[in-house]
């Protein structure tokens, strides 16, 4: 993650998610931190949004909304798509 005065750019390993600008509130900045580390992990290991929706057991276009961080999943929802991509939670869920 890099911190500017005005945005904080999400980088992974070299593949850049989101650039959340710094004015938007802090709910708002974790679920895109959050969204952007289930992308870049999921692209990581090279699976489509339909297999982790599908292994997930969740609705592809449910699932595209929270990589864009439209929608808040809760802690169950997030494990199951962290075990759909083959990670941790823990390695979404630290901020």
């Amino acid at each position: 993650m890099i911190l500017s005065t005005t945005n904080i750019e999400i980088v992974i390993e070299n593949l850049q998610c989101y650039t959340i600008p710094m004015s938007i509130s802090d709910d708002k900045k974790l679920t895109l931190e959050i969204a952007s580390k289930i992308k870049l992990s999921r692209l990581k290991n090279n699976l489509k949004q339909s297999d982790v929706a599908e292994k997930a057991g969740l609705n592809t276009n449910y699932y595209a909304k929270v990589e864009r961080g439209e929608a808040k999943p809760s802690v169950v929802t997030i494990t199951k798509i962290c075990k759909a991509i083959g990670i941790r939670s823990s390695e979404i869920l630290s901020v």
